[in-house]
């Protein structure tokens, strides 16, 4: 038996617990979450996540929730929601890269998915030898390396800041949110969320398995200028009372920063700092933990009062980053920021027009409009290592690839 480790680093809309891979499908899926809004654009890139079956779970969801469906090397056998998920391997799958024979030494009978919230915690069972793999994004990656472990490494989205623009709140006002980032030293933030280990964002989708390569992000968001930022403040009618605190109509320039307290002490320190930052022109600002169950049903679900957030969203194609930036808002919608931006929409309609990379174009232009009105604002990405103790493995499409997974002796 393996076990593997899964934490939940970034919200992964609409993907299968684990990802089926382009050179042959992986483990059944579970518990997904089909939603086609501009995704049949991509057919030929999803059809190896069984993307055709969508319309026949979209009718009965409860085909997923304890039990898997599909003809991967592994099928679901036991579920258990938030804490374990297992796998058996089919004996008589015999199809995967390279000169793939079932009966070869190492693959192993049974694969267990634990999730675990704490890196810490996910750092100390690799370590001690109860579990094979695990995805360590903080800190305590250093001390995991230092044992020359098997090591296979991904990119995904770690730094993004989000504003809750619904009416009445600071970030309703596209000044204020301009001002705000022109506050923030983004480079500098992003080395403090990343630990050091991170690489500039090129775009809001995931760069690991992304089919558009344009960079989006490069010259579209404001740059780092403290005065500048203070002046735009002070133009939008934001202006310093007692204490130095902000106030318009009478009401104080105040920011609850959201960030997931699952990864790590750099997601706390870039809130920190945010705060420090912020605070220095003229906001009132609290930093705010949030559980992974809280992400949910309180950020996504509409039930948090929050002005900003550090939410990493990681999507494999453009199309799936639509509802969460556009349409509508909780309970009807995940468009938890409660965006609303025409010229993104205009360029959606577009893209969603023009199959597969041909449409890239449209899709960077819409991308370019979340960060021109300073929407959401990536600011780094995750080199985020996986490590393997009596196991090996390779990488595709983001993810561990279950054909490749070999026990040692």
């Amino acid at each position: 038996m393996t076990t593997f480790i899964r934490r939940r680093l970034h919200h992964r809309p609409q993907r299968a617990t684990s990802n089926r891979q382009a050179n042959g499908e992986g483990l059944d899926y579970v518990r997904t979450a089909f939603g086609f809004n501009n995704a049949t654009v991509w057919f030929p890139r999803l059809d190896g996540e069984n993307a055709g079956r969508g319309d026949e779970y979209r009718g009965d969801r409860n085909l997923l929730k304890q039990g898997g469906d599909g003809t991967g090397m592994f099928t679901l056998t036991e579920a258990v929601a938030n804490d374990h998920y297992t796998f058996t391997r089919r004996k008589d799958y015999a199809w995967g890269p390279g000169d793939w024979k079932a009966d070869q030494r190492g693959l192993p009978d049974t694969a267990v998915l634990k999730v675990v919230t704490n890196e810490s915690t996910a750092a100390n069972l690799l370590m001690s030898k109860q579990a094979n793999a695990a995805q360590l994004v903080g800190p305590d990656r250093q001390r995991v390396q230092a044992a020359n472990l098997h090591q296979r490494q991904i990119e995904a989205t770690l730094g993004e800041l989000w504003f809750n623009h619904k009416s009445g709140l600071p970030g309703a006002d596209e000044q204020v949110r301009k001002a705000l980032v022109q506050a923030l030293d983004l480079t500098e933030l992003g080395k403090v969320v990343s630990s050091g280990n991170g690489k500039p964002p090129t775009g809001l989708v995931s760069s690991g398995g992304a089919p558009c390569k344009q960079n989006t992000v490069e010259g579209n968001l404001p740059g780092h200028d403290l005065d500048a930022a203070k002046a735009a403040l002070d133009a939008a009618g934001w202006t310093a009372g007692a204490g130095g605190v902000r106030a318009k109509g009478g009401q104080k320039l105040t920011i609850a920063i959201a960030y997931p307290a699952s990864l790590g002490t750099g997601s706390q320190a870039g809130a920190e700092l945010t705060q420090k930052v912020w605070t220095s022109v003229g906001a009132e600002v609290t930093v705010k933990p949030v559980t992974d169950a809280e992400i949910g049903t309180g950020l996504l679900g509409g039930q948090l009062a929050w002005e900003a957030a550090f939410l990493p969203l990681n999507t494999p194609l453009p199309s799936q980053v639509v509802p969460y930036v556009s349409g509508p808002s909780a309970p009807n919608g995940v468009n938890f920021s409660s965006i609303d931006n025409a010229e993104y929409t205009k360029a959606v309609t577009e893209a969603s027009a023009v199959a597969g990379t041909a449409g890239c174009e449209q899709w960077a232009a819409a991308e370019k409009a979340i960060f021109k009105h300073v929407d959401v604002v990536p600011f780094v990405n995750s080199t985020v290592p996986i490590f393997g103790q009596g196991a090996r493995f390779e990488i595709g499409d983001g993810a561990m690839i279950p054909q490749s997974i070999r026990m040692l002796v």
